[in-house]
């Protein structure tokens, strides 16, 4: 059996946003995504299998 391998990808997510000068709430919009789990994507305070 395969494991998962966990990848962070917090630190470019945020760079990204911070280019594209968006906030999180406009960002996560755009992905379809709720606000407070684009902040727990940024802050990488949860593992988010790919």
């Amino acid at each position: 059996m395969k494991k998962e391998r966990a990848v962070y990808i917090g630190e470019p997510l945020k760079q990204l946003r911070i280019e594209t000068g968006m906030s999180q709430e406009e960002f996560a919009h755009c992905y379809k995504l709720g606000r407070s789990y684009m902040s727990d994507l940024e802050e990488t305070q949860k593992v988010h299998p790919l």
